[in-house]
């Protein structure tokens, strides 16, 4: 992940990501492996009009795990943490 190109490479290529996406990727990783809540991911990529949408969130995270390398049912580096949000484990 290059934060300053807003780049995102896996396996020798680049993978575009949405705005909003980009946007929880740069959140979590802000954080440093820290919980983010649910409601400032959702705020930080959609705006606060859509800050209880966690529906939208989780398909948000579905691809973002795809990405990032995560198979069908893995999470990957980014872990749910119940009942606050989601954290981001350190990317090789």
């Amino acid at each position: 992940v290059d934060l300053d190109r807003r780049e995102v490479w896996r396996d020798g290529a680049r993978r575009p990501l949405a705005r909003g996406d980009w946007a929880i990727l740069a959140r979590l990783l802000e954080d440093d492996g820290m919980p983010v809540p649910h409601e400032e991911l959702l705020t930080a990529a959609f705006g606060s009009p859509y800050r209880d949408e966690r529906v939208r969130l989780q398909a948000a995270i579905a691809r973002l795990r795809r990405i990032l390398g995560a198979r069908a049912g893995q999470s990957g580096p980014i872990r749910a943490v119940r009942g606050v949000g989601y954290r981001i484990e350190p990317l090789a």
